[in-house]
């Protein structure tokens, strides 16, 4: 069983070239990425054990065909984004596969409390959560649990929503975007008062 022995990268930063995450290891391990973050240079790959195999992420994503556990050449499509080196060995814990999953209420109304708890399993270490784009006036979000709460302001349309986790190596998982449309307040019937004096004449007695 291939298992995951560390996830780590190079905090470094160079104009137009990507952001690198904080420098990590959980294997215990001494794997360095060297060199500088820049279109074009070659990142050199130190101390991966002779058995392991390497990939290259790109914003928590595998890079197709960067598995060299030796070096990885920058490419323009790194640009602006997050790289980082997942290292994997047979003599590692083991992690399932992160998943995150659940279907926002693409509704809500003003005045009426909202709720949604993504589901999230897999991954290594602690999952956190982050949202993208701008939630409807009255609810907030919570990282730790990935959970949209509270109580809508404002009518309005906010498009572009998404929610995804991010495990301790870097891999990351999202739900679909989705968007939420806040309506009027609910509103019931009204209810009237009736009174009617009771007119003797018609009244029989038993």
């Amino acid at each position: 069983m291939r298992r995951f022995l560390a996830l780590i990268a190079v905090a470094l930063l160079a104009l137009g070239g990507p952001a690198f995450a904080a420098p990590r290891n959980l294997g215990g391990g001494s794997v360095n990425l060297v060199g500088v973050p820049e279109v074009g240079s070659v990142l050199i790959i130190t101390g991966a054990p002779a058995t392991a195999s390497c990939q290259m992420l790109r914003n928590g994503s595998p890079i197709s065909g960067a598995t060299s556990c030796s070096s990885y050449t920058v490419v323009s499509g790194d640009a602006g984004t997050t790289l980082s080196l997942r290292v994997i060995t047979a003599g590692a814990p083991a992690y399932a596969a992160l998943t995150i999953s659940g279907t926002p209420s693409a509704t809500g109304n003003v005045g009426t409390a909202y709720s949604f708890t993504p589901t999230s399993t897999g991954g290594a270490g602690t999952n956190v959560f982050a949202q993208t784009g701008s939630l409807p006036a009255g609810l907030s979000f919570n990282a730790s649990t990935g959970a949209l709460t509270g109580t809508p302001t404002t009518i309005g349309t906010s498009t572009g929503l998404d929610i995804s986790v991010t495990d301790a190596l870097g891999v990351t998982a999202a739900l679909t975007p989705f968007s939420i449309a806040i309506a009027t307040a609910l509103t019931g019937p009204t209810g009237l008062d009736f009174s009617q004096a009771v007119n003797s004449g018609y009244l029989t007695a038993f």
